[in-house]
């Protein structure tokens, strides 16, 4: 195919500058020093691992492996759990008056140590260190259950939601109407 300036589309190396095709005018490119057909920087003979592959039938025992890829080890997944139901209002009520009773009991144990502090000071006897104690371990006991529940909708989290008002009564009762 002869382009529209007349001679052949591709002039032979030395020969350009003569067509009026792209490179029209151009000095010829000077040589690398590489030979003729070769890609410069490029090794003189191909790895093993790039070699050409035995084109043989898929079936055929003698059949070269296959090469090894590398696949990054997969992490296992987690277990699919049922999205979680959203609070319902009498469940959001219960967890407020736990809430509020667990740090009522904390309140009650701060209380209590104010007194023992004042009787001491007036020269009292006072609610006594077992009292103090019982109320402290159990306003501890009550916030924790109480944090438990609020962050679990599960059964462990009714369970809690149970256990707090057993923890807050019980101390109330066993230290207050015993």
């Amino acid at each position: 195919m002869e382009p529209s300036g007349g001679g052949p589309r591709h002039a032979a190396p030395g020969e350009a500058g003569r067509g009026r095709g792209r490179w029209a005018g151009a000095a010829p490119r000077p040589r690398t020093g590489a030979r003729s057909g070769t890609v410069p920087f490029r090794a003189e003979s191909a790895p093993e691992h790039r070699a050409r592959r035995d084109l043989r039938a898929v079936g055929d025992p003698g059949r070269a492996p296959e090469p090894e890829v590398y696949r990054p080890p997969q992490e296992p997944q987690p277990p699919r759990v049922a999205p979680p139901r959203p609070p319902t209002r009498a469940g959001t009520w219960v967890r407020g008056l736990t809430g509020s009773l667990a740090h009522g009991l904390v309140v009650l144990a701060v209380f209590l140590i104010g007194v023992q502090i004042w009787a001491g000071q007036v020269g009292w006897e006072g609610p006594g260190i077992g009292t103090i104690s019982a109320h402290v371990i159990g306003g501890l006991l009550a916030v924790g259950l109480q944090a438990f529940a609020d962050r679990r909708r599960d059964r462990a989290g009714g369970i809690a939601v149970v256990a707090v008002p057993v923890v807050v009564l019980g101390t109330v009762w066993l230290w207050w109407w015993l």
